[in-house]
């Protein structure tokens, strides 16, 4: 309800509940895929098993530690309200 406010305030908002099969969070980068993900600024490459293309350039860039994971959980990557309602502004 909250990012709704911030989006469009003059809205009404109804809510209505969960919906069956509705997701409540996201893992976008699971702890089995951190072992091929590399980090770049600003943004998370997870290279295929195999891979079929040079990729020789992605090597340079360090792989993410180990048992790394990117779920809309994790502390690290739940924003705050003002950082929020920055990139909504941005866009």
């Amino acid at each position: 309800k909250e990012v709704i406010t911030m989006l469009a305030p003059e809205c009404k908002i109804k809510l209505i509940g969960i919906r069956p099969g509705e997701k409540l969070h996201e893992t976008l980068i699971t702890s089995y895929e951190c072992t091929r993900t590399r980090t770049l600024p600003r943004l998370y490459v997870i290279t295929p098993e195999f891979v079929h293309y040079d990729a020789s350039w992605l090597k340079r860039a360090p792989l993410v530690p180990a048992g790394f994971s990117y779920t809309s959980t994790h502390k690290d990557f739940v924003l705050t309200k003002s950082d929020a309602k920055a990139l909504f502004i941005r866009v």
